[in-house]
């Protein structure tokens, strides 16, 4: 029998593969544009956990943090690593806590966009660097465990 908890996480799982199901539903493609939005809700919530402040930390530092508090903390994902490059960003994650919610998405054929990592990367950027990103790249392979996120820096 699954304790309260089970039972928590696997309501707020069903909860969100619903919402990201619906919105896809509704916008399709256009629903990958909310993950900066849903980003800055999670920093704003999470900021004093995280303890680096956005105004005063570096891109580096935040995303660190951030990588820090999903993997160390939470036990969210096992691992989360992020490459820069000129014009891009992408982040590799592994073990993350959702991809039973991703893999149900994508046979259903809904590209994934509701993802913490994710959405704080998105924001970190734009905020942290004054510029807007874009989605380039959602790649998730449930099998192996892992998920390859890119974006594109618009100047």
């Amino acid at each position: 029998m699954e304790g309260a908890g089970e039972q928590r996480t696997k309501l707020l799982k069903i909860i969100l593969y619903g919402v990201e199901k619906a919105l896809w539903d509704a916008l399709g493609k256009s629903s990958l544009a909310f993950a900066p939005f849903i980003g800055e809700t999670i920093y704003e919530e999470m900021q004093d956990v995280l303890g680096k402040n956005i105004e005063t930390s570096s891109l580096d530092e935040l995303l660190e943090a951030a990588g820090s508090f999903y993997v160390d903390k939470l036990g969210f994902s096992k691992s989360f690593n992020v490459e820069k490059g000129d014009g891009f960003f992408s982040l590799e994650v592994r073990g993350c806590s959702l991809l039973d919610v991703e893999k149900k998405l994508l046979e259903n054929g809904v590209t994934p966009f509701i993802c913490p990592l994710m959405n704080s990367v998105a924001y970190l950027v734009r905020k942290k660097m004054g510029v807007k990103s874009k989605i380039k790249e959602i790649n998730v392979d449930p099998e192996k465990g892992v998920c390859k996120l890119s974006f594109e820096i618009i100047k």
